[in-house]
């Protein structure tokens, strides 16, 4: 890996995949999380993202609470590296943050 820049790395939290879109109905009974969401569409899957946040800390505070307040409680922390997604483990050390257990 090629270090870079703690601003090219990024964390956000999967709600969510599966094979199709979601309609915003489905959101609100089905999951039951009202932020901003975004979907990816990869090799078949529709994974479904929150915002992007710049720490890990955010992100895992996030998952907490979605934890807590919704059905999706499966839901991770991802990290991406300029738009591509890496492991948790290459975006702390490449951002100089500290993994949270």
């Amino acid at each position: 890996i090629v270090p870079a820049s703690g601003q090219d790395v990024a964390f956000a939290v999967q709600l969510l995949a599966n094979h199709r879109d979601l309609l915003p109905n489905e959101w609100k009974e089905n999951v039951g999380f009202h932020g901003q969401t975004h979907t990816i569409r990869h090799e078949g899957w529709h994974k479904h993202l929150t915002d992007k946040v710049s720490t890990y800390a955010k992100a895992r505070a996030m998952r907490s609470d979605i934890w807590a307040s919704t059905a999706a409680t499966d839901a991770f922390v991802t990290a991406s590296l300029e738009g591509e997604r890496i492991t948790i483990q290459e975006a702390l050390l490449i951002s100089d943050q500290t993994w949270i257990p």
